[in-house]
């Protein structure tokens, strides 16, 4: 489980700074690259904004059976284990108020 949300995490980082490097290197570069890196940009950024949005509720979900459920517990009281009960809470809301699953058009 552990491992599953350490991929999930170095996966979208990864994702994420190469949109930063294309983006950057549309800034510098000219012509024919210039134009290459903006179509990989162009690409990558909705496959960059979908994949961590998708993957960190699986992501919380791992961490919530790591603890054995107490996230859900009223009665243990600790600041990381409510974290995780009010983390999955928000990327739930958040994954359906952006619709980040659907395809465009629908």
């Amino acid at each position: 489980m552990l491992l599953f949300q350490r991929s999930i995490i170095e996966g979208s980082l990864s994702l994420l700074l190469q949109c930063s490097k294309y983006a950057d290197l549309v800034v510098v570069t000219t012509g024919e690259e210039k134009e290459r890196y903006s179509l990989l940009l162009e690409l990558l950024t909705p496959v960059a904004k979908t994949y961590p949005s998708e993957m960190g509720v699986l992501s919380t979900s791992q961490g919530l059976q790591c603890l054995g459920g107490y996230g859900y517990c009223e009665e243990f009281h600790s600041n990381s284990i409510s974290g995780t009960r009010e983390s999955i809470r928000s990327m739930r809301a958040q994954r359906g108020y952006r619709r980040s699953s659907c395809s465009p058009g629908t």
